[in-house]
């Protein structure tokens, strides 16, 4: 397969049975085609438009010019017959429903429905003013409905997933081409922004990607660097969580050098500790008591503190030749 058809492919397979639904065929080459009436819609007392085939909204009254009642209207009677059929429900991009990212009761409405349902929306949207000032643009919005289960969480529906032998991939390519930050040609709306964002009912909660929101020459590395920005909405909340199933969860910092040069981030059953492997553990802050050990010397500017092998708090300017070197600190015994 062709890297140009692999998205015919995954759209084809996203359609699932709707594919199955053939139109009869033509009297001749200029007639358009007839999609017969499937049995739920005979039940349901249904005439459908013929031309479009079972899972398109057209086919149940919607269109450009409807209002966006009715259009929502068409979009429900599709989803209400779509489990049932074995089809999936699909939305053309230039029918507006009245879909807006903030508000979920603008979202297909799947109340009632018991039967696995999956929308593919392309159409364009009301989420904002409308073209030129702001608008939805092109977008793929994909619903997926799927029936909980009497104990709650026993299925695996809603979900993308994505099969290889040898790598399989997900990626995002920013193709804005713009020159270097700095550039003269670049402007301060220029970006290349790219992101993977996590929503609660519509509005933006946390956002990993490269780049930032604000100014030409804070936008991007123009793709010789990955920035990653990890951001939260809700003050307070965590903007970023790794989490370890053991007592210890390390976070690794690893430069160009390789792991030889290592820095780690440790919890250590609630003690957080900054460790260089090739030396041990530098820091540890205690969960205890909040006490902060340091194994080696404590620099303050020039000066290095420590404590020798009696137990004794000494002070040197620069580097102690022994652990006997620089002077006691007050009156010890």
């Amino acid at each position: 397969m062709h890297r140009r058809d692999v998205g015919k492919a995954l759209l084809a397979s996203a359609a699932g049975s709707a594919m199955d639904a053939q139109p009869l065929p033509a009297k001749n080459a200029c007639d358009p085609p007839h999609y017969p009436a499937t049995g739920r819609e005979v039940a349901a007392g249904i005439t459908p438009i013929a031309a479009y085939p079972p899972g398109n909204i057209m086919r149940y009254g919607a269109s450009s010019s409807a209002s966006k009642a009715s259009n929502k209207a068409a979009l429900q009677t599709a989803i209400s017959l779509a489990g049932r059929e074995g089809f999936t429900v699909t939305v053309p991009a230039n029918i507006d429903y009245g879909y807006h990212v903030s508000d979920v009761r603008t979202y297909p409405d799947f109340k009632g429905i018991e039967a696995t349902v999956i929308v593919m929306d392309y159409g364009p949207g009301s989420s904002y003013a409308g073209y030129p000032t702001a608008y939805d643009g092109s977008q793929l919005r994909v619903f997926f409905h799927t029936p909980q289960t009497p104990s709650p969480g026993n299925h695996d529906g809603n979900g993308f997933r994505i099969h290889g032998a040898w790598h399989p991939y997900f990626s995002i390519n920013n193709t804005a081409n713009l020159s270097a930050p700095g550039d003269r040609s670049r402007t301060a709306l220029d970006n290349r922004r790219a992101s993977i964002m996590f929503l609660n009912d519509g509005r933006a909660t946390y956002r990993l990607g490269q780049g930032t929101f604000v100014g030409k020459f804070n936008t991007d590395s123009n793709g010789s660097d990955a920035a990653y920005h990890f951001k939260t909405r809700t003050a307070g909340s965590h903007a970023h969580l790794i989490e370890s199933l053991g007592t210890t969860c390390v976070s690794v910092l690893r430069n160009s050098s390789g792991p030889a040069s290592d820095v780690q981030i440790k919890n250590v059953s609630g003690d957080y500790v900054v460790s260089i492997p090739s030396v041990g553990d530098a820091l540890t802050v205690s969960k205890s008591d909040g006490h902060v050990t340091v194994p080696g010397y404590l620099v303050l500017g020039k000066h290095y503190l420590w404590v020798d092998s009696y137990g004794r708090l000494r002070i040197k300017d620069g580097v102690p030749a022994s652990e006997a070197d620089g002077t006691v600190v007050g009156t010890q015994s």
